[in-house]
């Protein structure tokens, strides 16, 4: 029978949250987008008092890519920004790896490719407004997106830097929590 080994994104096989650290570079390569700072804070600042919830945040957050050129963005970052995929990852063989992320689409598909990954789960968001399309990709809403995706398919291992993937977690035989180079497993 057919298994895969699936794995989150950010903190696990990357070393920080890509999102960030693309906005940042962003944010470096075209000083124009500060202007959206201040709302961004402001939805920060609602989503940290629960006024709104993490689709709105996140939505006001990536407002930037409005003006950019978010494949020629993605390029050139994951080209600076390859050397944060892990040692530990970077070794392995990756034919039946899924990667399930709540780091958005647009920006992990690159990465996915040029590591060879089998399949990508992520935050769907319409690369022209920032707006996520549907919940974020966490927690119980990896697996709903994993069981749609690839149905009831065994998993065979799990590794996640974070508690909040419990979920995915208890559907793998064998589960790993990752903290920089070190993988223990899961209890």
């Amino acid at each position: 029978m057919e298994y895969v080994e699936v794995f989150d994104f950010d903190g696990t096989i990357y070393n920080g949250d890509a999102t960030l650290d693309f906005y940042f570079f962003c944010l470096m390569r075209h000083p124009r987008l500060m202007k959206y700072v201040p709302r961004q804070t402001l939805s920060g600042i609602k989503y940290y008092l629960k006024k709104e919830d993490i689709v709105y945040f996140k939505s006001q957050f990536l407002c930037f890519l409005k003006e950019i050129n978010l494949k020629e963005e993605t390029e050139i970052f994951w080209i600076s920004y390859y050397r944060k995929i892990k040692h530990w990852y970077n070794i392995r063989e990756k034919n039946r790896d899924i990667i399930i992320s709540a780091s958005p689409r647009f920006l992990l598909e690159p990465i996915c490719k040029d590591l060879k990954v089998k399949g990508l789960i992520a935050s769907e968001v319409n690369e022209k407004t920032g707006e996520l399309i549907g919940p974020n990709c966490k927690g119980e809403e990896k697996v709903r997106r994993f069981k749609e995706r690839f149905g009831y398919m065994p998993i065979k291992t799990f590794y996640s830097d974070s508690l909040s993937d419990t979920p995915m977690a208890r559907l793998a035989q064998q589960s790993y929590l990752v903290r920089k180079e070190e993988i223990r497993p899961w209890r």
